[in-house]
């Protein structure tokens, strides 16, 4: 139990903070800045030392590449113009274009979570099927590669139910997180979340009865999956979730809200 508060609480250190936009320019210049606004013709942005102002502007004709903060990339194409005259007397002039493409290369960030959620579903680890519920806090950290990201996470994740008297559960769960954007945009981009691993938890009925055997540490597989979006650095998803030791197992629906930094 120790190592594994040990390692939750190794994890929470280990949060950081997004990437800020990035601006490519046409002459390869680098730029770390905030991006207030994108529009046909330009793009708006403020430096970071400065946040809240002066906005700069910059021709979008002049811009090859933005990689905004929640990890979209966007690409912009150039038409470049070559010009030839015949002859010094001639009055007409015979024009070719040629559109060039930046190239694109997968973007790598780190990005951690925390998530809040709330619980409701059937359950036979408090002493009988019945239905319980409660709260849970997770913390995930991991990389994101384009559109995937794969993380290692933890939480805690306490029950509540009646089977002849009130019971209730705490556990543990430690789990790899995969998820894959199906869709991005500049504010908002939606995923698939699954969760796979193992957890350790007590269950007691009250302060002093320890019940179903929780007098040692009991392990259970643990299983997540759902759908989610993110508006910024905002994060809403709902899903299924399943925890099952030997013959026991408890199975729930939630709703979660959460950041990512």
């Amino acid at each position: 139990m120790k190592r594994i508060l040990l390692f939750a609480l190794a994890l929470v250190s280990l949060v950081t903070y997004a990437q800020n936009d990035v601006i490519i320019t046409t002459d390869s210049k680098t730029m770390e800045v905030k991006i207030k606004e994108v529009s046909n013709t330009e793009v708006r942005y403020t430096e970071l030392d400065m946040p809240d102002g002066p906005v700069f502007v910059i021709p979008v004709s002049e811009v090859n590449q933005i990689t905004f903060s929640n990890g979209q990339v966007k690409t912009y194409k150039h038409e470049a113009k070559s010009i030839a005259q015949t002859q010094p007397q001639a009055q007409s002039q015979s024009q070719s274009q040629a559109k060039t493409t930046t190239a694109q290369k997968p973007t790598i960030k780190f990005q951690s979570f925390v998530e809040v959620s709330g619980m409701v579903g059937n359950s036979q680890y408090l002493g009988g099927s019945n239905t319980i519920g409660g709260p849970t806090v997770d913390v995930v950290l991991g990389v994101r590669v384009s559109r995937f990201y794969v993380g290692a996470g933890v939480g805690a994740y306490g029950y509540i139910g009646k089977y002849n008297d009130y019971r209730y559960a705490v556990n543990l769960p430690i789990y790899g997180n995969f998820r894959a954007y199906t869709s991005t945009s500049e504010r908002m981009s939606s995923f698939v979340d699954v969760a796979v691993g193992g957890a350790v938890g007590l269950w007691q009925s009250d302060a002093v009865k320890v019940v179903q055997g929780a007098d040692k540490p009991a392990s259970a597989f643990f299983l997540r999956s759902g759908l989610g979006l993110e508006f910024g650095h905002a994060v809403i998803g709902a899903g299924y979730q399943l925890m099952a030791e030997g013959g026991r197992y408890h199975n729930f629906g939630y709703l979660k809200i959460g950041t990512r930094f």
